[in-house]
């Protein structure tokens, strides 16, 4: 984010496809490691707890996005002047599908080898949450892959770690449980319309 204020940290964080796979480091034979699912959920509090980042302490906000996503960093300053203006902490983008349920999340979701292994466990959690909380319609549907939120807000930290222990539940497609933890916080919310300030590096 040349000429702003903003820092960027770089996270260079695994995805899993299977229960355990083998990778390797720039492609080099000689560099085999192995990451599984554990990687990956361990790595989700970086996604949905960044208020414990020491390299962020003396932030105010934090813009989390994904590597495939390019940003509009002014659109981005304009978003945050928005949250100081409505009073709001949280930015969060609709999703390319709006489902009327979380299970359209869900079978989206199951089409993606890395996310299929658990099936079973992200069924068991989205039953459990309808269960609790007597639905599966989504007022909103949101995607994950980008946020704006203020790290000095106790609501923020509040919806991150409760995203985190819902991650913890459900599985590592944390998109899922992002559909029942944003219900709670509405009234703290910024919604905005798919690629409203980013898009894909390769358009």
């Amino acid at each position: 984010m040349q000429n702003t204020q903003w820092k960027v940290i770089m996270l260079d964080i695994p995805i899993s496809t299977s229960k355990s796979i083998d990778v390797t480091l720039d492609h080099d034979p000689s560099t085999i490691i192995e990451y599984n699912t554990i990687d990956c959920m361990n790595n989700k509090k970086i996604r949905s707890c960044p208020h414990t980042l020491q390299y962020l302490d003396n932030y105010d906000y934090v813009c989390w996005f994904d590597t495939t996503l390019h940003v509009d960093e002014e659109k981005v300053e304009k978003l945050v002047d928005r949250l100081e203006k409505e009073n709001k902490v949280i930015v969060l983008s609709k999703h390319v599908y709006q489902f009327g349920t979380v299970w359209g999340e869900y079978n989206e979701a199951m089409k993606y080898p890395r996310y299929s292994v658990d099936q079973d466990r992200y069924k068991k959690y989205i039953e459990s949450k309808i269960a609790e909380t007597g639905t599966d319609v989504l007022p909103i549907h949101y995607c994950g892959g980008f946020s704006i939120r203020k790290l000095s807000s106790k609501i923020v930290t509040k919806f991150n770690e409760e995203w985190y222990a819902n991650i913890l539940r459900c599985g590592i497609e944390d998109q899922i449980s992002l559909q029942f933890v944003h219900q709670n916080y509405t009234n703290s919310i910024i919604p905005i319309e798919y690629k409203e300030c980013w898009k894909y590096l390769h358009e």
